[in-house]
C-alpha cells in the first residue's frame, strides 16, 4: 500500500511536471537581462560616473572664454569722470592666456590718472602672456582637466566591472538552479526504476521465484531514493529563491522560475582546453580591473608631471598692443612687452609635491590591478618592470626544449621578482610541469605567485659545499681519514 501511495506521487509529480515543461526553458541571457539597474552595486557605480563626469565638466570650464567688465565713477570737486573696462579672455590648454579688450575714458580726468585717459572712441587692445618655464604644456587647469578624465574612465571601468561581477552571480546562480534540476531529475529516475523493480521482485516473490529477503531490500533502495529526491526538490526550491535575487520583473519584484522552465539536458561534450586557455587569456586582457588600474595610473602620472614643473622658476613673458580709436582717425599702435619672475628659495611645495606624486605614482603601478593580471604592457619584448616576460603556455613547471617554452603565438606573461608559492605550480613553460618538494603538480590552473624573495640554500647544502671543499684543500675531517685534532 505504501509503494502504491508512492508510485501515485511520482505518476502526479511527473504530470504536473509534464504541463510545465510546455513553458520556454529559461536561458541564461534571459536572466543576465533580467538584472536591474537599481541593484544597489550598480546603482552605486552610475552615480559614481555621474560623479566623475560632473568633475571633469567643472574641470573644462577653466578653459571656457571669460568676459569681465568693470566701471569706474569719480566725481570731486575739480575733476569728474567716467572710466569703463571691458576683455575677453581665453585660457589655452598648453598654459599661453589671451586677452582682447576695450577701454574709454569719458570726462575731465586729471594728470596724474593720465592712464586712464582714451580717445573720443576709446582704447582697443590686445595681451597676451607666455609661461616660459613653469606650467608649460602642463598648467594646473590641464592637469586637473586630464586627472579628471582618468578618473572618469576609472569610474567607468569599475562601473563594467560592477556589471561583470553582478552578471557572474546572476549566471552562476542560474547554473546553480539548473544543476538542481538536473539533480531533481536523476533522483526521480532512480525513484522511478526502483519502483519498477519492486513491482518486478513483488511479482516473483508472489510466484515464489525469489525469497521476500529481495524484496524488502529494494523497499529500503526505494526509500532512500525517495529521500534523495526530496532532498534535490528541496535543493531546486533553495536554488530557485537564490535565482529570484536576481531575475527581477520590470517592478523590480524577484521572479522565482517554474521548475518546468528548466532548460533540457545538455548532450554536447566540454569545450576544448586550447579555446578555454585563450577566452582565459582574453579576459584578463580585457578585465575591467586592468582599465581602472591603467587610469589610475595615469592619473598619478599626471600628477608626477605636474609636480615637477613646480620645481622650475615661474618666468612669463607678456606682450600687449594698444590703439585709440577716434573720430578723426586711428592712432599710432602702441606696443609693450615684459618679463616677470616669481622663484620660490627652498622649494618646499615643489618638492614635497614631487615626492608625494612619485608615492602615488608606484602605488598605483604595484596596485593589485596590475599584480592580479601580470599581462606585460610594455611591448612585444619588456615588461612594465623592465624583465623580460615569459610564454604563457598550455602547462606549468619547465619544458624539456628550456625554461619558458610555450605555445607559439602566446601572450607574454610579466612575472617580476615574484615566485611560485610552495605547493603551486612551477614557473611558466610549455611542456610538462617539473615535480619537487616545493613544487606541486604542473598542470593548467596556474601558479600562485608570492612577492617574497627566493629562499636561500639550507644548511646542510652549505655545510655539503663547504665539506667538499675542505676535502678538496685536505684542510677537512674527512681528508686526513680521522677526527680533528684538539
Amino acid at each position: 500500500m505504501r509503494a502504491a501511495r508512492s508510485w501515485a506521487g511520482l505518476v502526479l509529480a511527473l504530470g504536473l511536471s509534464g504541463a510545465a515543461q510546455a513553458e520556454t526553458p529559461l536561458s541564461a541571457a534571459e536572466v543576465l537581462e533580467a538584472v536591474d539597474a537599481r541593484i544597489p552595486k550598480l546603482a552605486a557605480a552610475r552615480w559614481s560616473i555621474q560623479e566623475k563626469e560632473a568633475k571633469l565638466l567643472a574641470s573644462r570650464g577653466s578653459f571656457d572664454p571669460t568676459l569681465t567688465a568693470k566701471a569706474t565713477v569719480e566725481d570731486q570737486d575739480t575733476y569728474a569722470w567716467t572710466v569703463t573696462d571691458e576683455a575677453l579672455s581665453l585660457a589655452l590648454p598648453f598654459g599661453p592666456e589671451l586677452s582682447v579688450g576695450h577701454r574709454m575714458g569719458v570726462g575731465k580726468i586729471p594728470d596724474y590718472y593720465g592712464e586712464y585717459a582714451t580717445a573720443d572712441l576709446g582704447e582697443l587692445r590686445l595681451s597676451a602672456t607666455l609661461p616660459l618655464l613653469q606650467d608649460l604644456g602642463m598648467s594646473p587647469e590641464r592637469a586637473a582637466r586630464l586627472v579628471a578624465e582618468t578618473e572618469a574612465e576609472g569610474a567607468r571601468a569599475k562601473a563594467r566591472q560592477a556589471e561583470v561581477e553582478i552578471a557572474g552571480k546572476a549566471a552562476l546562480s542560474w547554473a546553480k538552479w539548473v544543476a538542481s534540476g538536473e539533480k531533481l531529475r536523476l533522483a526521480e529516475s532512480l525513484v522511478e526504476l526502483a519502483q519498477s523493480r519492486q513491482q518486478a521482485l513483488t511479482r516473483q516473490v508472489d510466484e515464489g521465484a525469489l525469497a521476500r529477503i529481495h524484496l524488502l531490500d529494494n523497499e529500503r533502495a526505494l526509500a532512500e531514493r525517495l529521500g534523495e529526491a526530496a532532498q534535490a526538490r528541496q535543493d531546486l526550491e533553495v536554488a530557485a529563491l537564490g535565482l529570484s535575487l536576481w531575475f527581477r520583473d520590470a517592478d523590480f519584484q524577484p521572479q522565482r522560475p517554474d521548475p518546468g522552465r528548466l532548460p533540457p539536458p545538455r548532450s554536447d561534450l566540454p569545450p576544448d582546453l586550447g579555446e578555454l586557455q585563450a577566452a582565459q587569456v582574453q579576459a584578463a586582457q580585457r578585465h575591467p580591473d586592468l582599465a581602472a588600474a591603467d587610469a589610475l595610473l595615469r592619473a598619478a602620472e599626471v600628477e608626477l608631471q605636474r609636480a615637477r614643473s613646480l620645481l622650475l622658476p615661474q618666468l612669463d613673458l607678456r606682450g600687449e598692443l594698444a590703439r585709440d580709436l577716434s573720430a578723426d582717425g586711428n592712432l599710432p599702435v602702441e606696443q609693450m612687452a615684459g618679463v616677470d619672475l616669481k622663484l620660490p628659495l627652498f622649494l618646499r611645495k615643489g618638492r614635497g609635491s614631487v615626492s608625494a606624486a612619485q608615492a602615488a605614482a608606484l602605488h598605483h603601478r604595484r596596485a593589485p590591478g596590475h599584480r592580479r593580471w601580470g599581462l606585460c604592457r610594455g611591448g612585444p619584448g619588456l615588461g612594465r618592470c623592465g624583465r623580460r616576460p615569459r610564454a604563457l603556455g598550455a602547462g606549468g613547471g619547465r619544458s624539456g626544449a628550456g625554461r619558458g617554452g610555450g605555445r607559439a603565438g602566446a601572450p607574454r606573461l610579466c612575472l617580476g621578482r615574484q615566485r611560485p608559492l610552495p605547493g603551486g605550480q612551477a614557473r611558466g613553460g610549455g611542456g610538462q610541469g617539473q615535480q619537487g618538494p616545493d613544487r606541486g603538480p604542473a598542470g593548467p590552473g596556474g601558479p600562485r605567485w608570492s612577492r617574497r624573495p627566493w629562499p636561500r640554500a639550507s644548511g646542510s647544502r652549505r655545510s655539503a659545499s663547504k665539506a667538499a671543499r675542505g676535502a678538496r684543500c685536505g684542510r677537512h675531517p674527512a681528508a686526513r681519514g680521522g677526527r680533528k685534532p684538539r
